[in-house]
């Protein structure tokens, strides 16, 4: 293999890993390779890191507004909740 080759090879296999959304590498992952993550402001700035962290272990929520605390805890059905 010369060097042309190779360079090629591997900038195509590293482009093609980059194209690979991370959520497909989580799917395989054991449980204790998963975080386990509490959000405290589960609406504005908080709701936006929701979609991302859907793939570790959400155990606590906590926010003022229960009204929000309530739309968090339906997508992390197993995490405790906390009104403060």
């Amino acid at each position: 293999m010369n060097r042309r080759r190779f360079l090629k090879t591997t900038t195509v296999t590293g482009a093609g890993l980059l194209a690979i959304p991370g959520s497909a590498f989580a799917a395989g992952r054991a449980p204790s390779d998963r975080l386990n993550v509490a959000l405290i402001g589960v609406w504005g700035r908080g709701q936006s890191h929701q979609g991302g962290m859907s793939s570790e272990n959400v155990v606590a929520l906590c926010d003022i507004n229960e009204n929000h605390l309530a739309e968090a805890a339906r997508k992390f059905p197993n995490a405790k909740t906390y009104v403060d």
